[in-house]
């Protein structure tokens, strides 16, 4: 998974591709300064919506996607499908602020192997 990059000792290891998926601002920054940050992790992108979805994934082709699941006109959940469709190989972690399992999975959740709640502390 993901490309080889030699350190500054000269080992090798792999660094993973990402995508981030995030409608909410101030989440999605916050996600790019912790894997920008990580030198195992490369992004790719960060977006707030999926309008574009289709180009994106078929051109950046990532190893891991940090996908909301309440997003502006195609949920995260649709998005999936599509990711799952163009890039089978493609691992995708959703987010989410809902406890409720329905509304984080209805129906088939077979695209989706981790769910990572986020959690907002009120001021």
């Amino acid at each position: 998974m993901g490309n080889i990059r030699r350190t500054f000792a000269g080992d090798m290891e792999k660094v993973i591709k990402v995508i981030i998926y995030e409608d909410n601002r101030d989440l999605r920054e916050g996600m790019t300064f912790l894997i920008q940050a990580t030198s195992e992790l490369q992004l790719l992108g960060s977006f707030g919506d999926c309008l574009r979805i289709k180009e994106q994934i078929s051109s950046l082709q990532p190893n891991v996607v940090l996908m909301d699941i309440d997003l502006p006109g195609i949920t995260g959940i649709e998005a999936t499908a599509v990711v799952k469709a163009l890039a089978p190989q493609t691992q995708v972690m959703m987010l989410t602020v809902f406890d409720d399992e329905e509304k984080n999975f209805p129906g088939d959740s077979k695209w989706c192997k981790w769910l990572l709640a986020k959690a907002y502390a009120a001021f």
